[in-house]
């Protein structure tokens, strides 16, 4: 079974990410939404497999993820159980949608940089 504990803070130009890992739980705080794209980009630089990560975990807790923003916006990313996993393992729930929407074309600026 793998544990994930401990805390980190990044800092991007003058903006910050606080991580936040806690059993099966990782919580990234962004004090800018642009900031997806940094951490996007990080895993795909490190060329982080999830699914050997999930794997890796005990299987009778589920991981998640857990993105905020300062707006109260999240994106929750968990493990999904049951017969979908095997096609679909990852389920994505999103508050706020209207938040993401309207700040999409800033999202994909920063992306297409």
């Amino acid at each position: 079974m793998l544990s994930i504990h401990g805390a980190l803070v990044m800092e991007v130009d003058d903006k910050t990410i606080h991580l936040v890992a806690n059993e099966q739980t990782i919580t990234l705080h962004l004090s800018d939404p642009t900031l997806l794209i940094a951490c996007l980009e990080l895993v795909r630089a490190l060329k982080l497999n999830f699914r050997y990560l999930i794997r890796g975990l005990d299987s009778s807790s589920l991981f998640r993820l857990i993105i905020t923003v300062p707006s109260g916006a999240t994106i929750t990313v968990t493990e999904r159980t049951g017969w979908p996993k095997r096609f679909l393992p990852l389920s994505i729930a999103i508050t706020n949608k209207s938040y993401w929407v309207k700040i999409a074309s800033r999202l994909w600026q920063c992306y297409r940089r």
